[in-house]
């Protein structure tokens, strides 16, 4: 956009400069054929002064224009650059995420092991649970089987 003005400038400003040669020409002329006319050369005295005013001010706009377009590349390589970082960050941030999937997916086997193998002691142990159950069940007749044959002793 900015660089668009800067061509309507410009062409403005040939405009005016071909206005301003056509001006001076007029002038030149009008002063050769009515030396005796002040006021018509007066008036094209003024209409030079204002075409000049008005190349000076297009010209200067053609300026503010050039140096609004050199700050806005100058900003949008800024942009471009910060976007080049924050590219190279989200790859980093992706390369982090995939590094935590993999140490997740080691971990999660890992616990569905150690669950596995939980689980397996759990079996056993409520096997063991039953055997000392039954063995303390058995030590237990056995012991009023001793006692029943001890009263059976003593009373002989």
């Amino acid at each position: 956009q900015a660089k668009a003005e800067l061509e309507k400038h410009r062409s403005e400003v040939a405009s005016l400069s071909e206005q301003l040669k056509s001006k001076d020409a007029e002038f030149k002329t009008l002063q050769l054929q009515c030396s005796a006319c002040d006021d018509a050369k007066l008036g094209a005295e003024e209409a030079l002064l204002t075409a000049r005013s008005s190349v000076a001010k297009v010209a200067a706009e053609a300026v503010s224009a050039s140096k609004a377009v050199d700050e806005a590349n100058g900003r949008i390589g800024i942009l471009e650059t910060e976007i080049q970082a924050l590219k190279t960050e989200i790859d980093t941030a992706n390369e982090a995420i995939l590094e935590a999937q993999s140490r997740a997916t080691v971990a999660e086997e890992e616990a569905s092991t150690t669950l596995a193998a939980a689980e397996e002691v759990e079996a056993r142990a409520s096997e063991l649970q039953s055997d000392l159950a039954r063995l303390k069940g058995e030590a237990h007749r056995r012991d009023l089987a001793l006692q029943e044959k001890d009263e059976q002793l003593s009373s002989k």
